[in-house]
């Protein structure tokens, strides 16, 4: 029992140590969520549970510095909503620490995808892959510099719910404001070099529309 009690607070103390006390609480509660979900054979999409929408947050890494790459995934992890998943692609190309950050991350928890090329590819290419990965009904492409709202993701989730008609909306920068969009114009805000700050789009339509295409923005 205190062998047990010990070990479980040096985990506790590394985790803090390794993304923050705040992230760190939220991780627990996800856990244990997951836990009382699975005892009762209950599945985070189904129709009853808070947690409904499975968001996949796709994030290619390019040139970037470390310390903004950390505080974006530190958002992520510090989301009040948890049905989400980060899948992140990175060539060969990034620094050392931006590559270390990343491996940091990829043994913190089960919903962050890390996978490193081994050759350099173009923005596209990388988006792709880390696309690949992506489990959720919505993928939400993000840039790795961003740094999201303690409560964006459930923003996002609340209102594709509402409006399941829906199929892209995006967080705009001006206005920080969720707004849908109409699909045909996907294409164009992604090349944009003033494209939004977060673009959410149904994850059969991205795949029929043949995922990120050459030319798109950073």
């Amino acid at each position: 029992m205190t062998k047990g009690l010990f070990e479980g607070v040096l985990k506790f103390r590394i985790l803090i140590a390794t993304v923050g006390f705040r992230a760190s609480l939220l991780f627990i509660f996800w856990r244990v969520w997951r836990m009382i979900s699975n005892s009762q054979g209950v599945e985070a999409t189904k129709t009853k549970s808070p947690f409904k929408t499975k968001i996949s947050i796709v994030m290619p890494v390019y040139e970037v510095d470390a310390r903004l790459l950390n505080e974006c995934i530190q958002s992520v992890l510090s989301q009040t909503y948890i049905n989400w998943e980060l899948c992140i692609c990175s060539d060969i190309s990034v620094a050392l620490e931006v590559r270390n950050v990343l491996k940091k991350y990829r043994g913190i928890d089960d919903r962050i995808r890390v996978v490193f090329l081994s050759e350099p590819e173009s923005i596209c290419v990388v988006s792709n892959i880390a696309a690949e990965q992506a489990t959720g009904t919505f993928i939400a492409y993000l840039r790795c510099f961003e740094v999201l709202d303690l409560n964006l993701i459930g923003a996002i989730a609340d209102a594709l719910s509402k409006h399941p008609e829906k199929d892209f909306l995006c967080l705009d920068d001006s206005s920080l404001k969720l707004n849908f969009k109409p699909i045909s114009e996907y294409g164009g805000l992604l090349a944009s070099k003033q494209s939004p700050r977060l673009q959410v789009i149904r994850k059969k339509i991205f795949w029929n529309m043949n995922g990120f295409s050459e030319g798109c923005g950073k």
